[in-house]
């Protein structure tokens, strides 16, 4: 007898995998354009720790907006729509922690600006 899966973020951590990386490559790009090609982003404590906020708003936006639902039936626009929402979701996640920490002076507004920029070119990650 065929019995349904329980609707579940955790059947598609291939996605949230991927979308990792991309917002890892995305926080990569924008900082290696504002401050040169030959530094990383991880050798500064800083942007060390905005990579790790960047990592759980990503889960974090990801669930909340049930990102993966239906992921493999929806057609190019319907996607399009959908890693928009999160790609703004996760820029305003950051935006208010780093307002609420008052930590914003640390960051380049340069590489806080390319970012969801280059997040929202993961539409073709599906």
């Amino acid at each position: 007898m065929y019995v349904r899966e329980e609707s579940s973020w955790l059947k598609h951590a291939d996605f949230l995998i991927l979308d990792m990386i991309c917002v890892q490559i995305s926080l990569i790009l924008s900082y290696c354009i504002r401050h040169g090609w030959n530094s990383l982003p991880f050798h500064d404590s800083n942007y060390l720790y905005l990579d790790l906020v960047l990592c759980m708003g990503c889960i974090i936006v990801s669930i909340i907006t049930h990102a993966y639902s239906e992921i493999l039936r929806r057609g190019y626009l319907k996607e399009f729509v959908a890693v928009g929402k999160e790609a703004l979701l996760l820029f305003f996640f950051v935006l208010s922690l780093l307002f609420f920490f008052k930590n914003s002076n640390a960051y380049s507004r340069t590489t806080l600006m390319l970012f969801p920029a280059f997040s929202f070119l993961r539409f073709t990650r599906r």
